[in-house]
């Protein structure tokens, strides 16, 4: 029997727990009417507020809109990061609290 493939819900389930556990905010979000949106509205101390979309580790395809609402909000210093992975997610979270 071949192990489980990973999921998106997966992902998101770790992502919300780690965040949770850190310290942090998360929730979800959607921009009415428009595609390309992130997943996740997340947030820890000192002002820190990230745009995170979350991708499973095996179709890590980020959608043409995806990229341009990434650049939408970095010109106005807003990060949008692409998480892939439970390893990614405990990395990224790691740093963003240092």
């Amino acid at each position: 029997m071949s192990p489980r493939v990973i999921q998106e819900a997966d992902i998101d389930k770790h992502f919300i727990e780690a965040v949770s556990a850190a310290g942090g905010v998360t929730k979800r979000i959607a921009y009415r009417g428009e595609r390309g949106c992130a997943d996740h509205l997340t947030g820890f101390g000192f002002n820190r507020l990230f745009l995170v979309e979350l991708k499973r580790p095996r179709r890590y395809n980020i959608r043409r809109l995806q990229e341009l609402d990434a650049k939408f909000w970095v010109q106005i210093g807003v990060e949008k990061v692409f998480l892939k992975s439970y390893a990614e997610i405990n990395t990224w979270i790691t740093k963003v609290r240092a």
